[in-house]
């Protein structure tokens, strides 16, 4: 069944994308002490991860969205990730 199918898949996407963003927190978030910072770094995560849904690959989509991570927050000063 169709229906089935797509549900499926759009559950699949939709738990690959949580662990994502949890495995991005987790390794991004590591490199900051404060937990308001941490906060900055799962709200940045979020962001990028909307901004980027549907622009790239969904296999190259957590790595894009590191990057885009790491640019936006060297960017804002918030703090510095290497």
């Amino acid at each position: 069944m169709q229906v089935n199918a797509d549900r499926t898949s759009v559950e699949e996407r939709a738990l690959l994308e949580r662990r994502t963003i949890e495995l991005l927190t987790g390794e991004l978030g590591a490199h900051v002490d404060r937990v308001a910072d941490k906060a900055v770094v799962s709200t940045y995560i979020l962001a990028a991860m909307s901004d980027l849904r549907g622009s790239v690959c969904p296999d190259a989509l957590p790595e894009m969205a590191a990057r885009l991570v790491r640019h936006r927050l060297s960017s804002a000063n918030s703090s510095l990730i290497d």
